[in-house]
């Protein structure tokens, strides 16, 4: 985890915990469903950690499209679940795959 941290400033490492929290207790005043508190906090780590360079943040947004798919889908959205499903999720993995092959592992920074 300290390596996923590093070179942070305490303001970021301070939004990366109060961001998920804010969405956690806006979903806790409206639903109790996990699906949805899960999908939201995984939403918005995907979008800090990607945005800080962090591939990690990938996984989060593929539990995100996955569990937004289905939630969409058992409300009759349907093609919110396909853009979710069939768009969003290859393309999270797509560039999952392309940042860690294009990666260098001395700098640790995306090379192309």
């Amino acid at each position: 985890m300290n390596n996923i941290l590093e070179k942070w400033h305490p303001l970021e490492r301070m939004w990366l915990i109060v961001a998920p929290l804010i969405i956690l207790l806006c979903n806790l005043c409206v639903t109790e469903h996990w699906e949805n508190i899960t999908s939201s906090v995984c939403g918005i780590l995907f979008v800090i950690l990607c945005a800080k360079g962090k591939w990690q943040g990938f996984i989060f947004g593929l539990i995100h499209c996955l569990l937004y798919g289905f939630l969409s889908l058992g409300q009759g959205l349907y093609s919110e679940a396909f853009l979710k499903i069939c768009f969003s999720m290859p393309l999270h993995a797509i560039a999952m795959y392309n940042w860690l092959v294009y990666t260098s592992p001395r700098t640790n920074e995306v090379i192309h």
